[in-house]
């Protein structure tokens, strides 16, 4: 499934002043994009040049070449955050630097992670990221494989729950973003609750982290359980209102850590396309470049070697 199925799985969750006021704002602004592009459409003369001209445009399917691909996200920090309105954060900047590698525009737009795998079915997007790559979504999805990432439970930081092992978490309700990773994971944590003898943890699902963190700041959840890289993060913004808890005994769960993947529909030609445009921004420093300005180079980044489509062999958790 996030990783955010990771997706997956929010550029500023929790930003300055009130933490609890910050989250608000951020999920009034979270209406979902109905925003779509064609495939159909004519390019420009200019727009034809530009493509022409790009060094991989030859890489991308004929239906596509010069044409604008609808890429849906969720709000997801650091790879996708709102700043005034607009959806910013490390997808944003790669997609702008594959765009020039292969000659196509990206247009980016917000919804509910469980609306995307049926959006790329139907045509409606044409590629979604951060998804996690497992083999079960390889079914009906092609994975553009470019980053890595594990779970851990950001917290207020004002909360007397402060657990470090994954086990802790039994008995507890705690949030995870709907249609992610963790909808696998707390299945699988609560089987293993109930085999320790231990009460199962009580789960409950928002569409966005940003709507989890109001429910943590509340008191209605004990944390949210979602990627560590995203919680760092959100940490980080919150200013010291918000902790990031790193959890063990979580390897073993599948979707735990899953690879992060960019989602094309499939059959496309679009993920080798990525592919290629990921190796073409590793060679020349660009990928480096922008995981290292959101902090995610020594966490997320994979080498160029593991830029592959469908590379995972990891399974959902069921």
């Amino acid at each position: 499934m996030t990783r955010r199925q990771t997706w997956r799985r929010p550029g500023r969750l929790l930003l300055g002043t009130s933490a609890a006021c910050l989250a608000a704002g951020l999920v009034a602004g979270c209406a979902s994009s109905s925003s779509t592009s064609s495939a159909s459409g004519t390019a420009s003369p200019a727009a034809a040049q530009v493509a022409a001209n790009a060094p991989l445009a030859q890489d991308v399917p004929v239906a596509w070449r010069g044409k604008t691909l609808t890429v849906a996200v969720t709000v997801f920090p650091p790879y996708e955050a709102l700043s005034n309105g607009a959806i910013t954060g490390l997808d944003p900047d790669l997609y702008q630097a594959l765009g020039k590698e292969l000659g196509v525009k990206f247009h980016i737009v917000q919804t509910a992670f469980d609306s995307i795998i049926p959006g790329l079915q139907s045509g409606r997007y044409q590629v979604a990221s951060p998804m996690g790559d497992f083999v079960e979504r390889q079914q009906v999805l092609d994975m553009a494989d470019y980053a890595e990432g594990s779970s851990s439970l950001l917290v207020p930081a004002s909360a007397t729950f402060r657990p470090t092992n994954v086990m802790q978490l039994c008995g507890q309700t705690i949030g995870i973003e709907a249609g992610s990773a963790e909808v696998g994971v707390t299945s699988v944590l609560n089987q293993d609750c109930k085999a320790a003898g231990k009460s199962a943890a009580t789960v409950r699902t928002f569409p966005d982290v940003s709507s989890a963190s109001v429910a943590a700041t509340s008191g209605q959840i004990r944390g949210v359980l979602t990627d560590a890289a995203a919680n760092a993060y959100a940490a980080q913004q919150a200013k010291g209102t918000f902790d990031n808890l790193p959890l063990s005994g979580g390897s073993s769960i599948p979707g735990w850590g899953a690879t992060f993947a960019m989602g094309t529909p499939k059959g496309s030609g679009l993920a080798a396309a990525l592919v290629a445009g990921l190796k073409q921004l590793a060679a020349n420093g660009t990928y480096t470049k922008i995981f290292t300005q959101y902090g995610l180079l020594s966490l997320e980044a994979i080498p160029a070697s593991d830029f592959k489509v469908d590379g995972s062999t990891a399974h959902e958790a069921s």
